[in-house]
């Protein structure tokens, strides 16, 4: 192309895709939690400061947490919305992130899309996958003391951080002293908060009960959950495939949209429901401009991702299971030219002081793919795993319930469909002030000694007929109780005999049978804490079917 021609207007249709890359440099660099969260909010802001700093040049088609598409606008020099794009990723901290752009005259759809996705790759292959140098803001103070961040154990230190003992390199200092900002403007924008709302700033803060121990609400809760957080992820089923398949950019703006207003709609409920919540507020140490430090009320929330199909969020343990349900409530019902739009959900539920990195891999890349299996495709999911103390499951999730003894389990029948979830959120906080939970933990212990040895001797076999008679007296003594009880180990498992008439027949029960007992009673055994039982508690409502987006 000439130098004449590139000052005239283009005369085809011409798409800009923009796609941030080797994320793991800005997102998972380090366990802190305010640097990680600035990380994920710079790369959600780049596109929608691109959107909006070259709106004169640029149409947005499709806004992603990390990708962007836009077609040039009619009339528009494609030269100039070239460099307005490349001043925008430029300005403040968005040299810390890598970032590939790329264009395409193509005609037709998706080829456009495709050509400048390869060309992406091809890029990104060619290129390093780091930053080699980030320029250190003015004012950062070059201590010769300093030598690697403390943080992420790598860059070099050039500052310390408040507390003048932990060393920072410049990229971990520019992103703590943004993310709070970059915060305000998410919430701001995707859910309306105002920015006096505030926040919990550490995971210490967001998990512990800390000077609130001694409020009734906090009483109710069991004391094995001071300190206990959850990770809560979600990625969409197939969207990649959905989204290749809109016959024009105009289709793909439109699934956009409504995408965006879900995600939207889902996140204004969290931040209410949270903030209405007896258990969702802590106490958070905030600099307020000429006040100086003090503690001010704070939402125990945290999104460390947002946008397209994927959310992870990070909140206390005991809020886990009601968010998972707010979620499903929102979310369910999406359809796309007669296609619903399903998601593979997961949950981590550990110690605040486990490595976030590791917590978020397992939730990421080994849980939320358990629900994206064949036999799971077309329905919503959550698959769950509770960590006690800083156990991790390892690298072998496919081995993890054979590792505890467990070889009969499965992630496919273990999983939460939204339906089982709701009523195990609905009756099983107050099935459990009438049982003993010693009295589930032998039915536990018994069954899974029948599982593994794959027959049991009298002794064992009595003693749990007997466990599973006193269970049955407890909840049949108790008005209500046993109607909540068989819903509950209905939606656990729909197989007949709760009471154990099958299980303890005069013939030795199917395989099937016992996998679907010991499945039950791990679930219960697993999220007994975990469940609303203080008082006011309400169970979300169930997923209402939506016909949005039906064509």
């Amino acid at each position: 192309m000439n130098p004449s021609s590139a000052r005239q207007p283009h005369p085809m249709p011409h798409y800009y895709r923009i796609e941030a890359v080797n994320l793991s440099q800005v997102l998972s660099d380090t366990n802190d939690l305010s640097t990680r969260r600035s990380g994920g909010y710079l790369l959600l802001q780049a596109m929608h400061d691109i959107s909006d700093q070259c709106a004169a040049y640029l149409e947005p088609i499709s806004l992603g947490a990390s990708v962007g598409l836009f077609g040039l606008r009619s009339g528009q020099v494609a030269a100039q919305a070239r460099q307005a794009i490349a001043n925008v990723l430029a300005s403040g901290l968005y040299p810390l992130a890598q970032f590939i752009v790329t264009e395409s005259t193509a005609t037709g759809w998706p080829e456009p899309v495709e050509a400048m996705l390869a060309q992406t790759r091809w890029q990104q292959m060619q290129s390093l996958s780091f930053r080699t140098g980030f320029a250190a803001t003015a004012g950062l103070n070059q201590n010769p003391q300093a030598a690697v961040c403390d943080l992420d154990g790598l860059r070099p230190a050039v500052d310390f951080m408040d507390d003048k003992k932990t060393r920072v390199s410049a990229a971990v200092k520019a992103r703590r002293e943004n993310g709070r900002t970059l915060r305000h403007s998410f919430y701001l924008r995707e859910a309306g908060v105002k920015e006096a709302t505030h926040f919990s700033n550490s995971f210490e803060q967001l998990a512990c009960y800390g000077k609130h121990r001694s409020a009734p609400a906090y009483q109710a809760l069991p004391a094995n959950l001071d300190g206990k957080m959850a990770v809560f992820y979600a990625d969409g089923n197939r969207f990649s495939g959905i989204i290749r398949r809109c016959a024009t950019a105009a289709e793909l703006t439109k699934l956009d949209d409504q995408m965006r207003k879900r995600r939207r709609s889902f996140l204004q409920a969290a931040v209410a429901w949270v903030n209405s919540h007896p258990l969702g507020h802590t106490q958070s140490e905030t600099y307020l401009p000429d006040v100086g430090k003090q503690d001010t009320d704070a939402l125990r929330l945290e999104v460390l991702m947002w946008g397209g199909d994927e959310f992870l969020f990070v909140l206390p343990a005991w809020l886990a299971l009601e968010l998972a349900q707010l979620f499903f409530k929102h979310m369910q019902g999406q359809s796309w030219h007669g296609q619903s739009l399903t998601y593979s959900a997961s949950l981590v539920i550990a110690h605040h002081k486990a490595p976030i990195a590791r917590l978020e891999a397992l939730a990421k890349y080994s849980l939320a793919e358990q629900g994206k299996q064949e036999a799971l495709k077309g329905t919503n999911t959550l698959n769950w795993i509770v960590l006690e103390s800083f156990d991790h499951a390892g690298t072998d999730i496919d081995g993890y319930w054979a590792s505890r003894g467990l070889p009969n389990l499965n992630w496919a029948s273990m999983a939460l469909t939204p339906e089982r979830l709701g009523v195990l959120c609905a009756h099983l906080g107050a099935l459990r002030q009438h049982l003993a939970r010693s009295a589930v933990t032998r039915v536990l212990h018994g069954l899974r000694q029948w599982s593994a040895a794959g027959a049991v001797d009298a002794a064992t076999r009595r003693r749990l007929e007997r466990s599973y008679a006193l269970i049955h007296e407890a909840i049949s003594v108790n008005p209500g109780c046993a109607d909540a009880w068989r819903q509950v180990w209905q939606a656990l498992q729909p197989l007949p005999g709760w009471d154990a008439s099958a299980l303890f027949g005069a013939d030795a029960p199917s395989a099937e049978l016992l996998a679907a007992h010991l499945q039950a009673w791990v679930t219960l055994t697993e999220l007994w804490d975990y469940v609303p039982a203080w008082p006011g508690a309400q169970a979300q409502p169930a997923p209402v079917a939506s016909t949005e987006g039906v064509a």
